[in-house]
């Protein structure tokens, strides 16, 4: 090997050891946390129950309106109960209560209806035994966990209780 190879790795060898050095610097000071920034939360609480049962009461018309262009014979067949608004208001979930005489057709149901840009749309077409996370990936964990509550059956006295993880 000669002076001038030598000389040549030699410089080789220190300049990628300065390019790795330098990255290395740079990568820790860029990911270190400044301190003179405070933390934004971007968050806003979420309403309270009673907030979002005054936004249901303005609402009521318009959720209704799409359930019955896209359900005409639903209140007919069924009250609404449970009525609720969820998240931010922008889900409604219920629970449909038959009313009829029919005993194989007396299946408590479950609606949900989400508001997407300022209009309330039926997600749960039709009306289902359950809702899901499957179904509505969007839909707020705490809204299924509360809309599939089990619903007693109006007018059985014999009807057996739904004990949920049987």
């Amino acid at each position: 090997m000669n002076k001038s190879t030598l000389w040549l790795a030699i410089g080789c060898v220190l300049v990628i050891a300065g390019g790795v050095g330098a990255g290395l610097l740079l990568t820790q000071d860029s990911s270190a946390p400044k301190q003179s920034e405070p933390a934004k939360t971007t968050a806003l609480p979420l309403p309270t129950d009673a907030e979002l049962q005054a936004v249901l009461t303005r609402e009521q018309p318009a959720i209704m309106t799409v359930i019955t262009k896209e359900l005409p014979q639903l209140t007919s067949l069924y009250s609404l109960e449970r009525e609720k608004l969820y998240h931010r208001g922008e889900w409604y979930g219920a629970v449909l209560q038959y009313k009829g005489d029919e005993p194989l057709n007396r299946d408590t149901l479950r609606i949900i209806l989400e508001k997407k840009e300022g209009q309330w749309q039926l997600r749960t077409t039709p009306p289902q035994l359950l809702v899901n996370r499957h179904d509505l990936p969007q839909a707020p964990v705490e809204m299924l966990d509360d809309i599939n509550k089990p619903a007693p059956l109006a007018g059985t006295e014999n009807s057996p209780a739904i004990i949920p993880g049987e």
